[in-house]
């Protein structure tokens, strides 16, 4: 994700941040980890407070946590404007996980049994897309 102020030509001059996200799932299954990672942070501005990671083709997980704080299970039309917050979508077949931007630990989703528990990846854009995340 490349965010900087959008009007000026300031990131000439090195003001603008890159941060780069990952979405996995351990060998086993059952286990997909959504983790951070800042990359140039040299853009002081940023609004952004938050992500909505949206996993497709998923089942509903177990639990969903960051080292030991677990998320909680809202539902799906409360999901964005609940931080710390996950829901499973059974008319979308999507998890939605709201992430808040200074979350310094990976986020995980515990899910029952193995098996491909979806794609997902995140961009920081304002729409809600099949597969993505967004920033807030």
């Amino acid at each position: 994700f490349y965010e900087d102020d959008g009007e000026t030509r300031a990131f000439e001059d090195g003001e603008y941040n890159v941060t780069h996200f990952s979405v996995s799932e351990n060998n086993g299954g059952g286990v997909v980890t959504f983790e951070r990672e800042l990359g140039v942070q040299n853009y002081d501005d940023s609004e952004l407070s938050s992500y909505l990671l949206n996993l497709d083709q998923s089942e509903a997980p177990r639990k969903v946590q960051a080292a030991s704080a677990k998320y909680d299970e809202v539902d799906p039309d409360d999901v964005e404007d609940t931080p710390e917050s996950f829901a499973y979508d059974p008319d979308e077949d999507s998890v939605l996980v709201h992430i808040p931007a200074d979350e310094d630990h990976k986020v995980k989703l515990f899910f029952n049994g193995g098996g491909n528990r979806g794609r997902g990846n995140s961009d920081n854009n304002s729409g809600r897309g099949n597969g993505n995340g967004r920033g807030r």
